[in-house]
């Protein structure tokens, strides 16, 4: 503590430095689709990404359906993920479109939470039974029901509420109106196989889209 009551966090160690990026090092480089697909191979949360119509997949669509995975997670969009992976881009778009729907998005993200805290480098940080929540804005265009006119934020917006656990993992994403007062009550719930995992229910007004 310093002399006016506050914490004086200290310089890291020259030592300690070495160590970070001596181990940064260590850490091999992996593809992200690669990543993906070795992660699908140890929990199968690929195999959520079912057609909304039933049809029996074939194996090329898994690697469209990582494609559209890719383009969201890291706001690509689908037109620049086509340029850079060679998949024409209507085909994405029919993939998002059938597979990648809101349901199955969450039974997905579902499995990876349940196989994260499993993890014991996860148990270092946290139980799992603790969460924080973080509100983002982002720009739309068209009509939508949920989203506001905000100067502040150069126009249009659609708000979403962020739940991570104290594990580091994301458990859900809450729609919700730009001005609308958000309560967060965290229940428990149970995966199959007996395995915890976090939810949490948004309660807004009437014009708030809250995810189960």
């Amino acid at each position: 503590m310093g002399e006016a009551g506050r914490l004086v966090m200290p310089p890291l160690p020259a030592e300690v430095k070495e160590l970070r990026e001596e181990l940064s090092s260590m850490l091999p480089f992996v593809p992200i689709a690669s990543l993906l697909i070795e992660l699908g191979a140890r929990t199968h949360f690929l195999d959520c990404f079912t057609h909304a119509g039933g049809r029996k997949s074939k194996p090329s669509v898994e690697q469209k359906r990582i494609a559209v995975l890719i383009a969201g997670a890291a706001n690509l969009g689908l037109t620049r993920l086509s340029e850079a992976c060679g998949v024409p881009c209507d085909t994405l778009a029919w993939t998002q479109e059938w597979y990648a729907r809101e349901e199955t998005l969450r039974e997905a993200n579902t499995i990876l939470g349940n196989h994260h805290y499993q993890l014991e480098l996860a148990k270092k940080f946290g139980g799992g039974t603790m969460s924080s929540s973080d509100g983002q804005r982002f720009p739309v265009r068209g009509k939508s029901l949920t989203a506001r006119d905000m100067t502040i934020h150069g126009g249009r917006v659609l708000s979403t509420y962020t739940h991570v656990s104290d594990q580091w993992s994301t458990y859900g994403t809450t729609r919700c109106s730009a001005n609308d007062p958000i309560r967060l009550s965290p229940r428990p719930n149970h995966a199959p196989a007996g395995r915890p995992r976090w939810c949490a229910e948004a309660m807004a007004s009437s014009h708030a889209t809250s995810a189960p």
